[in-house]
């Protein structure tokens, strides 16, 4: 996928005045995302629309990660193409994408019909990425910090994005991941939200295994100890401590 240059932003903000052309670059770039750019993607769409999609796919996405993402427009024997996206359009009435572009893996949208796959879930950075282009906003600086920190999968993206952007969306698992990680870990310390985010999920975590821990104990007084059950408790307990 060739990379968006400066001057496609008007012409990408042109194109997301439209509330349907909206809806379906948010729903391209949540099935890539949320598939890893693995998803094979169909879209029922004129030619210039396609055009349009793969503008504000290229806008929102790390360039390595646009790296063999293709994009083609066939007239016929769309489930044939080797494309990460491919368009079809026809003006017949009532003409649609085949039954299998819709079922997962795969990833399919009908911009006349309003249908698509009910397997793509809506994802946080695809709606914020088309609401910033649709503003006229470029998203260079996020790909840029992108770039810096290594984001090598749509996985990271999507923490990095959290971290930065929108740190109430830094559930428990993001954390870990960003912590592993040494191009992320000084951006997480300097942020003090992902820092209460942390002790959250630790205060969190130590009240849950507290409170099984007692349960444990309370049980083992009164109707005798069962020796594996505590030790599994406590095992649980060392590990919360450990993790964190």
């Amino acid at each position: 996928m060739k990379p968006a240059e400066s001057r496609d932003i008007q012409s990408i903000r042109d194109l997301l005045q439209s509330s349907s052309h909206r809806d379906l670059a948010t729903f391209v770039l949540s099935a890539l995302l949320q598939s890893n750019y693995q998803a094979p993607v169909y879209l029922f769409v004129p030619p210039e629309t396609l055009t349009g999609v793969a503008a504000v796919v290229a806008s929102s996405i790390p360039r390595i990660h646009g790296q063999g993402l293709t994009i083609v427009m066939r007239d016929a024997d769309v489930l044939r193409s080797d494309a990460r996206i491919t368009g079809f359009w026809s003006d017949s009435y009532g003409a649609d994408l085949p039954d299998a572009c819709y079922e997962s893996p795969n990833a399919g949208y009908h911009s006349v019909f309003s249908r698509k796959s009910d397997h793509v879930q809506t994802l946080p950075y695809a709606e914020f990425a088309v609401a910033q282009l649709a503003e006229g906003r470029s998203l260079a600086s996020f790909l840029k910090l992108c770039e810096q920190c290594r984001v090598k999968s749509a996985e990271e993206l999507q923490d990095l994005f959290a971290l930065e952007l929108a740190p109430a969306r830094l559930e428990f698992d993001r954390l870990l991941r960003l912590i592993d990680n040494p191009a992320t870990l000084p951006r997480l310390r300097q942020s003090p939200a992902a820092r209460q985010r942390c002790v959250d999920w630790v205060r969190s975590d130590l009240a849950k295994f507290a409170a099984e821990l007692g349960g444990v104990l309370d049980r083992a007084g009164r109707v005798g100890l069962e020796k594996g059950e505590l030790l599994s408790a406590l095992d649980r307990l060392l590990e919360a401590l450990r993790r964190h």
